[in-house]
């Protein structure tokens, strides 16, 4: 386990970039390891609807991971990202 330590960042726009840029180095890092016929998928912690603050960024961010050719998955159905969040909040 690897644990990174890094000041507080007051924008949730870079906050939200940083933690999906950190899910892609695991993923590159990973993705040559796994068989061919496994799919890696990203899990991120961002709402689908609009209205939420972290709404705004889901497309962007959801690009940046279809982009480098990885699976992407948000709210609901990003079951890894809620619960990594859940137990670092509680």
């Amino acid at each position: 386990m690897h644990r990174d330590k890094t000041p507080y960042i007051p924008s949730l726009r870079q906050r939200l970039v940083m933690e999906a840029m950190r899910s892609l180095e695991v993923a590159w890092y990973i993705d040559p390891m796994i068989t061919s016929k496994s799919i890696v998928e990203i899990h991120l912690d961002v709402n689908p609807n609009i209205k939420f603050r972290s709404g705004k960024y889901k497309e962007e961010l959801v690009g940046m991971i279809v982009g480098n050719g990885f699976l992407c998955k948000v709210k609901p159905n990003a079951v890894a990202a809620s619960k990594c969040a859940d137990r670092k909040c509680k």
